[in-house]
């Protein structure tokens, strides 16, 4: 079975280091990690693609270069009757403090337009989702951070290590299902 990976974010230089682009810089890490392919642009669906294999499961990496709340277009390209036991979308979530991730599957988008924009596209709401926490670190009495602020090299680090987790239950989730996965992730 083949899966979709996307990650969210918004193109363009001034916006690689920015809370909002937490979903390509997480899998922008895997897919190092794994040892994928550089990225190769896709005209097709306007995004950037890397493929391989975790196991025996084939896996593609997606990263629409669309603006985030127009993402859906990218996907629809690759998503097809069967996307629900096999796309993942990887995204920001400035409700969850940095350094935490949450799985779910079958949700509303909270709010988040990518994820809106891919629901509309699709018709439904039927993927897993794992959102990487952008929000104030637990405790941190600092003012509140915005989608658009950039991260510190402090915060970088807590984002790879947020990777870290993530590969871990994207192994889960292709070999164990989607079950097992959010176990994982949501510990």
């Amino acid at each position: 079975m083949n899966y979709l990976i996307v990650g969210l974010g918004n193109p363009g230089k001034e916006y690689e280091n920015t809370r909002h682009n937490a979903g390509v810089m997480v899998l922008e890490k895997i897919r190092r990690e794994w040892d994928f392919l550089e990225w190769s642009k896709d005209t097709m669906s306007n995004s950037l693609l890397t493929k391989g294999f975790v196991d025996e499961h084939q896996i593609t990496f997606m990263f629409p270069q669309t603006f985030m709340n127009l993402s859906g277009s990218a996907v629809r390209h690759y998503a097809d009757d069967e996307y629900s036991q096999k796309l993942v979308v990887v995204y920001d979530d400035l409700d969850i403090p940095l350094g935490r991730i949450k799985m779910s599957f079958d949700r509303s988008s909270g709010g988040h337009n990518g994820v809106q924009s891919i629901i509309d596209t699709l018709g439904g709401a039927d993927f897993a989702r794992i959102r990487i926490g952008i929000g104030n670190i637990e405790g941190d009495i600092r003012e509140h951070v915005g989608v658009l602020d950039t991260f510190s090299s402090e915060e970088k680090k807590i984002i790879e290590h947020q990777s870290n987790k993530v590969s871990e239950v994207l192994k889960v989730f292709v070999n164990n299902g989607k079950e097992e996965a959010m176990k994982v992730a949501n510990t």
